[in-house]
């Protein structure tokens, strides 16, 4: 019986191209898919991310103190995704044309805020970022995760100037204190 159906199969054009069709169509979507998402980290340096930097440079310590400006320079080596540093009118209207599928504002007191670190009450330094999550649930999630790295990179650098520069503060005390001891 079997056999039959098949010989029924094999000789009948139209219900052969039905059977290959129902056969191939999977194949292919499975590998269209799988294409889409096998490796949705690989070309995240093509992924445009509008940055605006509105920062404020500060005096502190009788130094310029200018964190956006810093920021902005350690993006330009950093070709993790596709930063493109445009203005805050150019980024808003960007990210409503789905030009950028974010835009991360480093506001006007970042290096205000920085200068705080060492204060009894330090303020949080923090920037806003806006997604376009329409454009792409992938690239959503890879801009969080970016703008999170981000703010802890820059956090850890404010980190390690300030405790070089206090450092230096009591390097400065110990050498006045051995001077006056003498």
């Amino acid at each position: 019986m079997v056999k039959r159906e098949w010989h029924y199969i094999l000789h009948n054009r139209l219900i052969l191209a039905t059977v290959l069709a129902v056969i191939f169509i999977p194949f292919l979507f499975c590998i269209f898919f799988l294409r889409s998402v096998w490796d949705p980290y690989g070309q995240t340096s093509k992924l445009p991310v509008a940055v605006v930097n509105l920062d404020q440079p500060v005096k502190y310590q009788g130094k310029k103190l200018n964190v956006g400006a810093q920021t902005i320079t350690n993006l330009k080596k950093n070709h993790q995704l596709g930063w493109r540093f445009v203005s805050q009118q150019k980024a808003a209207q960007g990210l409503k044309d789905n030009k950028y599928y974010t835009v991360i504002t480093i506001p006007k007191n970042f290096s205000a805020h920085a200068a705080t670190a060492l204060d009894a009450h330090p303020k949080k330094m923090t920037f806003n970022y806006n997604t376009n999550a329409s454009a792409s649930y992938i690239a959503k999630i890879m801009s969080d995760t970016a703008a999170d790295k981000l703010q802890s990179q820059i956090s850890a650098k404010v980190t390690k100037a300030y405790a070089q520069a206090t450092f230096d503060q009591i390097y400065k005390v110990g050498k006045g204190m051995g001077k006056a001891a003498r």
